[in-house]
């Protein structure tokens, strides 16, 4: 509760590859408090302190000592209770007519730090002081036990002291506003059960005296010591264990919560499961004044990552970070007067509210820290021309599309993608942003682009290659809303109007279906049937696997049933598509097949690394279908008869922000095999919070045909499997052929949650990447006493990601926009088995690269312009930026088997 609550949603376990994410504590506790906690300041001209009352800097250096030293020792000595043999009266008795005055201070301390291998650490600390001075004046009685009154705040005022220095704040205008009094009703048992607010106040300001109602609640058991009680505050409804005991005579009401005690937490976009926050609120009930006449709330929150005190411990790249945060704030009554009579007669138009925290609806509070006003939408295409590749770039125009800067302006990315010629990485970097914007008209150059028919769009193909006609309608497949002129041009595309495209087109049909699954159920169902036609006339073994890819794609409910058929199929193509195809289909039954089917001693190992694959990314699973996981991942320590397989699943960062790059490889030579089966999967995995997403997943098989080798392959993007590819080779050969390299924006998450004291908070992240992934082999397969073969799957990721928290409170939004380069690794894997007269040999090695990670922090303070409608930007700082080290070594040792 209090302040310092306003920055539980960024308190997350920190992941210990991503230092960057790590410092989040420090960046947004320590350096939004700096500025964020701007609660009444006012642009440079409303600024200055009041020269009539002293603010809370004046002598800070005996004024907020002090204050910390009493909040302390009073919240301390409330640590330690016992039940009472007499308890004092367990009731409110309000007198009607009374006011009743509450001087109101708030400190919050913050400290964080970062280790490394080589044992370093870094250490931060700030401090932010609120105060106040609350009324609650008491206006008249309905009943015996209910009360009516209302809240008003006056001397409204921060003060923030880092490294030394302090500064205070004032908003005049914010004052009056947190003048214009708050109605409740309260019971005698102290639950707040009414709620009137004006009509036309500011919301912010009844959010901050909501936060004061909330502080005065309590839910007093007349007879037990000892319970727990559900109650609505701020927030939302919880459950809080309380305890009472008699301290000096008076009433002390103890209670706690945390996170996990809310049935319904008040927030809107995606909530973050990951936030943590754990508070203690100690109330003081004088049985005399029969009012409370104390309110401690006290809070301390701690993150830290893996290695925080070893550092061994410390991840690849080698950094870990900690963080404290400690909240300790009071209201405590200092006097009684009579109501005056202005508090009494209530002016306003009123309207019944609640208690729980509002969202203005004319307000964006999202952290985004973009200015529009001052973007300079040209030198931000130029920085992304000069590093297409960065991912953190990607996120930065993704921002700028979020604000409603990008989708006027495509014939601009237009004109850039003719001048970047041959420079695929440019192109690559436009196309994705375009699919990101989603808007028809990025829909219609993509559409442009695809068919290739256009001056505009065979000019760039003559420029750059056939390649970026696929690489527009690959991006089709990732636009969130397709609209109908997208969906007809695509299913002209794979009716065969273009030869080349119309196969890739039949799957990205398949995926713009599911995109519409929920918003355009109609469209969802005419394309899957369509798909479902296709299937059932198809002839021959690719046709089969072809539209079984694309109803995978639209994630049909009904996947089990349509596809049952061709679970036995005596094609392993069309067969192991039927299996994939499950991946998205939902329900119980569907991982029951699965888990059955992998047990299956008569399926070949390639349909079970398929299966096992899928149930991979469906975690967490059932108990019958983990249990049939971990058997199949049974390691073998040496090749069975024949038969090698070896499966792999590193992480590369902590708990709560990384990559994944789980695979797997079979190697099969006689008597299993009439010369050599080779299977590979490689998956590329991202995790930020608890947001997951699938990258890459690529699938490569190679089977012996009578005089030839064939090999056929698959590349699932986002989700979706796009690309695929069969071809047959003579006896002995080797190639390494790059199937992907191309730039991603993979997912974006938004959430704003009310603290306790109604100030709210907006938290979105966003991920973008540059992935690649290519094979290779190695075989020599001509001398049937002498074979050898090598598969390789090389998966490459460098990912960003940009976190923006905005804190917002009154008329400012103060925040913080981290860019941090979370991820640039390389991460070979081979597999090889070698057969001659002396048996089989089988090798495994898997390494990684991992280049410098990048971060840096900006913070900002945004102004609102109430008539305007428009926020300003008033001030921005760089606060840190810095690289970590690069590291190369084996995920797994080069390891033969014989």
């Amino acid at each position: 509760m209090l302040l310092s609550n306003c920055f539980r949603p960024y308190l997350f376990r920190r992941s210990a590859v991503l230092r960057q994410l790590r410092r989040i504590v420090h960046g947004l506790l320590s350096a939004l408090i700096i500025l964020s906690l701007l609660i009444g300041a006012t642009p440079p001209a409303q600024a200055a302190a009041s020269a009539a009352r002293p603010t809370p800097c004046t002598g800070s250096e005996v004024f907020l000592p002090v204050i910390a030293a009493g909040l302390r020792t009073f919240a301390s000595a409330w640590q330690e209770l016992t039940t009472p043999d007499a308890v004092p009266p367990r009731t409110l008795s309000y007198q009607p007519g009374k006011t009743y005055v509450y001087d109101w201070r708030v400190e919050i301390d913050t400290r964080s730090g970062q280790i490394n291998k080589e044992g370093m650490r870094q250490e931060d600390h700030s401090r932010t002081y609120v105060t106040g001075r609350v009324l609650v004046n008491i206006t008249g009685q309905e009943a015996p036990d209910h009360f009516m009154g209302n809240v008003v705040i006056e001397d409204y005022a921060t003060c923030v002291s880092e490294q030394g220095v302090s500064e205070a704040f004032e908003d005049p205008d914010m004052a009056a506003a947190l003048r214009i009094p708050l109605v409740f009703k309260q019971r005698a048992n102290g639950v707040i059960i009414e709620v009137q607010s004006a009509a036309n106040g500011i919301i912010s300001a009844i959010n901050l005296q909501k936060g004061i109602l909330n502080a005065l609640q309590a839910t007093i058991d007349p007879t037990q010591s000892t319970y727990a009680a559900t109650e609505t505050g701020t927030q939302g409804t919880y459950e809080a264990q309380y305890t009472l005991a008699n301290d000096a005579g008076s009433l002390h009401i103890a209670r706690q919560y945390t996170r996990e005690n809310f049935d319904d937490f008040i927030f809107q976009g995606t909530d973050n499961a990951s936030a943590e926050m754990t508070t203690r609120i100690d109330q003081r009930l004088d049985p005399t004044l029969g009012v409370i006449r104390e309110t401690v709330i006290s809070e301390q929150m701690r993150s830290a990552d893996e290695g925080q005190d070893n550092p061994q411990q410390v991840t690849i790249e080698g950094e870990a970070a900690w963080s404290e945060l400690t909240s300790v704030g009071s209201l405590r009554h200092v006097e009684t007067i009579d109501t005056p009579v202005q508090a009494a007669a209530l002016s306003a138009i009123y309207r019944a509210d609640a208690i729980g925290g509002v969202f203005d609806p004319a307000i964006d509070y999202s952290g985004r820290a973009i200015d529009l006003e001052t973007i300079d939408l040209d030198a931000e295409l130029d920085a992304l021309d000069a590093d297409p590749s960065n991912p953190l770039r990607l996120n930065r125009l993704w921002a700028i599309i979020d604000a409603g800067r990008v989708g006027e302006r495509v014939d601009d990315f237009a004109t850039r993608i003719v001048a970047a010629g041959s420079d695929l990485a440019r192109i690559d970097a436009y196309l994705a942003l375009l699919a990101t914007d989603g808007s028809q008209a990025a829909q219609e150059f993509l559409i442009e682009l695809a068919e290739g028919q256009t001056p505009r769009s065979t000019g760039i193909i003559a420029a750059a290659g056939e390649a970026v006609r696929s690489d527009a309608l690959m991006r089709l497949s990732l636009v969130a809303a397709p609209v109908e002129s997208s969906f007809t041009a695509v299913a002209t595309l794979a009716r065969g109007g273009d030869a080349p495209l119309n196969k890739m087109a039949v799957k990205v049909l398949g995926a713009m279906a599911g995109n519409v699954a929920r918003t355009q159920p109609q469209t969802f169902e005419m394309v899957t049937t369509t798909l479902l036609q296709g299937l059932q006339t198809a002839n021959d073994e690719q046709s089969k696997a072809l539209y079984i890819n694309a109803l995978g794609n639209s994630g049909h409910p009904n996947m089990l049933t349509l596809l049952d058929s061709y679970f036995n199929d005596s094609s392993m193509l069309v067969k192991n598509a039927a299996y994939f195809a499950l991946r998205k289909a939902p329900g119980p039954a569907v991982e029951t097949k699965l888990a059955i089917d992998l047990g299956k001693e008569e399926l070949p190992p390639p349909t079970k690394q398929v299966i096992f694959g899928v149930l991979d990314q469906k975690r967490p699973l059932g108990k019958d279908a983990a249990a049939a996981v971990d058997l199949y991942k049974t390691p073998m320590p040496a090749p069975q008869g024949g038969t090698f397989k070896k499966n792999w699943d590193y992480k590369l960062g902590g708990e709560n922000a990384h990559v994944t790059l789980p695979g797997e490889a079979i190697v099969a030579t006689p008597p299993y095999s009439d010369r050599f089966d080779g299977h590979a999967m490689q998956r590329a995995v991202g995790k930020v919070w608890q947001f997951q997403k699938e990258l890459l997943m690529m699938k490569l098989s190679t089977t012996p045909l009578p005089d030839k080798q064939r090999f056929d392959w698959d590349l699932t993007i986002a989700g979706n499997v796009i690309y695929d590819e069969s071809f047959e080779i003579q006896c002995q050969f080797t190639d390494t052929v790059p199937v992907f390299n191309k730039a991603m924006t993979l997912f974006e998450y938004s959430f704003d949650y009310p603290i306790t004291w109604v100030i709210i908070v907006s938290v979105t992240i966003r991920v973008s990447a540059h992935l690649g992934l290519s094979y290779g082999y190695d075989f020599k397969l001509c001398n049937p006493l002498n074979m050898s073969g090598e598969l390789f799957l090389t998966p490459t990721a460098s990912t960003g990601a940009s976190l923006s928290v905005g804190l917002w409170v009154a008329l400012f939004k103060a925040g913080g926009e981290l860019d941090a380069r979370l991820l640039d690794t390389t991460a070979p894997a081979k597999a090889g088995a070698i057969l001659n007269m002396d048996g089989m040999q089988a090798c495994v090695q898997i390494s990684y690269d991992t280049k410098p990670l990048t971060t840096k922090l900006i913070v900002f303070v945004d102004y609102y312009r109430i008539l305007k409608q428009k926020w300003e930007r008033w001030k921005t700082k760089q606060l840190w930026s810095y690289e970590t080290k690069a590291f190369k070594g084996d995920i797994l040792p080069l390891t033969c088997y014989q």
